[in-house]
């Protein structure tokens, strides 16, 4: 007999699933039940392994394109979406519900042809019938809060006769006016709202973070961790956004993995926390190209890079606090354990190194 487990295949990547002999899976238990405080330990693994299969495939950022042409009384559309955003069969009621075109304040009425395209994507379009007359047309997309965290929709408008203008929607930013007047430019809470929702949902990047708290330490030691972290990735993000670096994701990412796994290994040998914010200031350098990751895609107009930046920035450290607020007193109220100190905590360090490594693997086989 064999049990079957699935396990998060790097980022963006499907769930694998590996078979283990049931044999092993009871040695196991009975292992734990010999060993006080392991089975605690097994727990506490279970647990953060489980979120991290949960939130792996949520920290890719989504990706669509949108055409919307003001004809007269018609509004022309075509939307595309990148493979993975729509789940199969489910592709034209949620854009149907999830797309809506008024003008003159009646909707528009027409339906959607969806199909999916040769590489696994979506393509969907269709002839809205408005109101004649209107002369402007507003689309709104409730279609982009059921899709991937931290979508992000790159949409181009024009009226018959007039030039086309390019905006980005996303989650709080999702409605976009077709007429000859420019679009309103995104909000800087948007842009914070995008970059919480990014830091919460970037695994990695938290997972990186929790292996450093782990070990514990004093209050001060602990404090200029996170804001070695802080300030490192602050530099490096606001870099690549003005276009000073731009070091190829290939060669990032995989250095994200391993500095995870590079963490998770140093717990074994207790590094001394009083040095370790110095490391991960190189760490935190980056991460920050990681983030950048998140805005490159956008490519905003220069003059908006600075709002965007900033506002990215405070959103991802308002969701890194948040994080820690959380975490920071539960680890410090486990950590006066002594089977906390001996057993979790060298089981959760070997345990960050495992999908460190498989995320390192699948990056570099991209």
């Amino acid at each position: 007999m064999r049990l079957r487990i699935s396990v998060p295949w790097g980022r963006g990547r499907a769930l694998r699933t590996v078979a283990v002999p049931a044999a092993s899976a009871m040695a196991g238990n009975q292992v734990a039940r010999r060993v006080p405080g392991l089975a605690r330990a097994r727990t506490w693994a279970a647990v953060i392994a489980t979120l991290w299969a949960a939130a792996a495939a949520a920290h890719p950022v989504g990706l669509s394109r949108g055409e919307y042409r003001l004809e007269g009384g018609t509004l022309r559309a075509v939307l595309e979406f990148a493979p993975g955003e729509l789940p199969a069969g489910q592709e034209a009621a949620l854009v149907q519900e999830g797309v809506v075109v008024t003008a003159g304040g009646a909707r528009c009425g027409g339906s959607w042809q969806v199909a999916r395209m040769d590489d696994g994507g979506a393509r969907a379009q269709a002839s809205l019938s408005c109101p004649s007359g209107a002369g402007r047309a507003s689309v709104a997309l409730p279609l982009l809060d059921k899709l991937s965290p931290g979508h992000r929709h790159i949409a181009r408008a024009a009226v018959e006769g007039g030039p086309a203008a390019e905006s980005v929607l996303f989650g709080g930013q999702a409605q976009l006016e077709v007429s000859a007047v420019a679009p309103a430019r995104p909000s800087f809470f948007s842009f914070v709202g995008l970059g919480f929702e990014h830091i919460l949902s970037g695994i990695d990047h938290l997972l990186f973070l929790f292996g450093l708290l782990l070990v514990g330490g004093r209050f001060r030691e602990l404090t200029k961790v996170v804001t070695a972290f802080t300030v490192a990735h602050s530099l490096t993000l606001a870099a690549t956004v003005l276009g000073l670096l731009a070091p190829s994701p290939r060669l990032t990412e995989p250095m994200i993995a391993l500095s995870i796994a590079y963490v998770g290994v140093e717990n074994l040998f207790k590094p001394d926390p009083k040095k370790r914010w110095r490391l991960t200031f190189l760490f935190g350098l980056v991460h920050g190209f990681g983030f950048a990751g998140a805005l490159a895609q956008i490519s905003l107009p220069a003059a908006q890079k600075p709002l965007a930046l900033l506002g990215f920035n405070a959103g991802v450290e308002l969701g890194q606090l948040a994080v820690l607020a959380l975490v920071l007193p539960l680890l410090n109220a486990l950590s006066r354990a002594e089977w906390f100190k001996r057993r979790a905590v060298p089981a959760l360090s070997a345990a960050i190194v495992v999908p460190a490594m498989v995320w390192f693997v699948a990056r570099i086989a991209v």
